[in-house]
């Protein structure tokens, strides 16, 4: 029974001395500290990640723009191929003709630039929603 109680006064102490530190603590008062960081700056940073989640948007307009090229190129080509067929004019063959292969010329290089944009616009869309997460995280924290 004697070790039990020594461990009751033991615990006592400790409890005593919690109550008084924190009396202690409450006596002394405390003072409120400003934010470490302005709440304007925070708001910079979310703009900031609002705009690199933007960056889908801009990859989605700019491939679409090239498609729908594209698609108006290719079917200028498949018009001007027609009508020297219907012609009986060498010269508005020749013209029409001349045409239909610079419009096929257009084509080949609106669907070359699409080959490339594609894969550069994916890898700058997922850098953007990384960067984005990134910032929200940071912005997360420091709130």
């Amino acid at each position: 029974m004697q070790a039990s109680s020594a461990v009751k006064v033991g615990r006592r102490r400790e409890n005593t001395t919690r109550c008084a530190l924190a009396f202690l603590l409450l006596a002394k008062g405390s003072e409120a500290t400003s934010n470490s960081f302005k709440e304007d700056e925070i708001m910079k940073l979310c703009r900031v990640a609002k705009a690199a989640r933007g960056a889908t948007g801009i990859a989605n307009n700019r491939l679409g723009k090239l498609l729908e090229q594209l698609q108006a190129v290719s079917a200028a080509a498949q018009k001007l191929s027609i009508v020297p067929l219907a012609t009986e004019s060498n010269a508005t063959a020749l013209v029409f003709g001349q045409a239909a292969a610079a419009a096929t010329h257009c084509g080949t290089k609106a669907l070359n630039e699409l080959k490339t944009a594609v894969p550069s616009a994916l890898i700058n869309v997922a850098n953007a929603a990384a960067a984005s997460g990134t910032l929200t995280e940071v912005i997360s924290i420091l709130q």
